[in-house]
């Protein structure tokens, strides 16, 4: 596991160290530089000094010192000729320079190493002044060295003040995880903002966020819980009670009755689980939900004719209205819970031999979803809570677990869409529509 810390100690210093070597190279790069710019400027002064010097009275004895004899006092070495060639002088005869006629700075390879030779005529005598180049170079190191080594000794000074200031840094994210670890599995309130550095305000805003819509969820979850509690309390003692009456029938008939009582209280328990469970799946912070592109209309169709029976057995006069195509973005398998509760609904609400209408519109600006009921209606003071876990109307003759509007609000949010409940076209019954948004048509 990387550690922010290590990282930034790591690029930090890796980067100082990479300056300071470029810093050494640069600084021994423009030391030899100027050295040798000065040692060529000396050897042209040496010349000007020996042409008003002359050095005839030093005989040039070459027998007397061979190439063995050159040491590192003999880095400096002087020439002079005749016009005519002739050697006058030389101060390390071993050598073997000969005399270049042509004026100027060059370097000559010699069995001693590199030479810098400056070559003049001046005052009818050809000079020649050289320098060793090693001498040069170790001259241009010495004084480079002198430069180079503060940078060596402060890098270990500057490596620890970037440790120092890394750490004091890192102080306020390292009390920030400190207070996280603390806390314990239920405390969710939100992290205390004030003083916080500007690099690190956004971070615990996105924990409090975060821990805001966890509480929320969990909020929901507990009252969830604490509803199907109550909820399922209900039918099964319904069932316990329908069971005991079973086993007490005196007769076959009321043996037949009571199993039959039984078989409705486990088909209305079983009912109300599976709305719960579809409840719990679809909650805000459910199942990640598959949104693909889709066709509402042909979503609309499929869940009708899942409904004929039910259509048949009340003799309702059903009209699908979904001839035309309309493109949306939107998971399948809710959608058709959606839309499967929504038409339930208005079949089992509307009387035998009434009317629901189902209609899809792609409109200009976004895909909507129209049912249209001859049943009771919703008033429209009720409109509003109908959406409610468990709500049920008072005198509703239908059996329900009060879920099925509940389920629908919470997919078509997750889908960005708004349900409204409206009066049907008659004035009477109840039409309902599914706005989706514009970007998902």
């Amino acid at each position: 596991m990387t550690s922010i810390r290590g990282a930034l100690l790591c690029w930090l210093n890796g980067g100082l160290l990479l300056c300071c070597l470029a810093a050494a190279v640069a600084v021994y790069s423009l030391v030899e530089n100027e050295v040798g710019e000065l040692n060529d400027y000396q050897l042209r002064l040496v010349a000007e000094a020996i042409s008003s010097n002359p050095l005839d009275v030093v005989k040039n004895d070459a027998s007397k010192r061979t190439e063995f004899d050159i040491d590192d006092d003999d880095q400096f070495i002087i020439q002079t000729w005749d016009p005519d060639g002739t050697q006058t002088y030389s101060s390390v005869p071993a050598l073997g320079l000969r005399l270049d006629r042509q004026s100027g700075y060059e370097t000559v390879a010699t069995a001693s190493g590199p030479w810098r030779i400056y070559s003049v005529l001046m005052r009818g005598r050809y000079i020649q002044v050289g320098l060793q180049l090693r001498a040069r170079n170790q001259l241009a190191v010495r004084i480079a060295l002198r430069a180079i080594v503060p940078l060596l000794i402060l890098f270990p000074l500057v490596s620890a003040l970037v440790w120092i200031v890394v750490h004091r840094g890192l102080r306020p994210l390292t009390q920030v995880m400190r207070s996280l670890k603390e806390r314990s599995v239920t405390a969710l309130q939100p992290l205390p903002t004030g003083g916080l550095k500007a690099e690190l305000l956004p971070l615990v805003l996105a924990l409090n966020d975060l821990l805001e819509r966890l509480a929320r969820a969990i909020t929901v979850q507990r009252n969830f819980v604490a509803d199907a509690a109550h909820q399922l309390r209900t039918p099964l003692a319904a069932v316990r009670l329908q069971m005991q009456l079973a086993q007490r029938a005196q007769s076959s008939d009321e043996r037949i009755s009571a199993f039959n009582d039984l078989a409705n209280g486990v088909n209305r328990a079983v009912r109300l689980v599976e709305q719960l469970l579809t409840l719990a799946k679809h909650e805000p912070d459910g199942i990640q939900y598959r949104m693909l592109p889709l066709d509402l209309a042909g979503v609309v169709t499929s869940v009708v004719n899942e409904c004929s029976p039910l259509v048949r057995e009340k003799a309702i006069d059903l009209q699908v209205r979904a001839d035309e195509p309309v493109g949306i973005m939107g998971d399948l398998d809710a959608l058709r819970v959606m839309l499967q509760n929504l038409v339930e609904n208005a079949i089992r609400y509307t009387p035998s031999f009434g009317q629901v209408e189902v209609r899809v519109d792609g409109g200009d600006r976004h895909a909507c979803v129209e049912i249209a009921d001859t049943g009771p209606g919703v008033p429209e003071a009720e409109r509003e809570r109908v959406f409610d876990r468990f709500f049920r109307r008072q005198g509703t003759q239908q059996t329900g677990s009060g879920l099925g509007l509940a389920i629908v609000r919470n997919i078509a949010s997750r889908h960005g869409a708004v349900v409204r409940l409206l009066t049907a076209a008659g004035g009477s019954g109840l039409l309902i529509r599914v706005e989706f948004p514009e970007s998902a048509a």
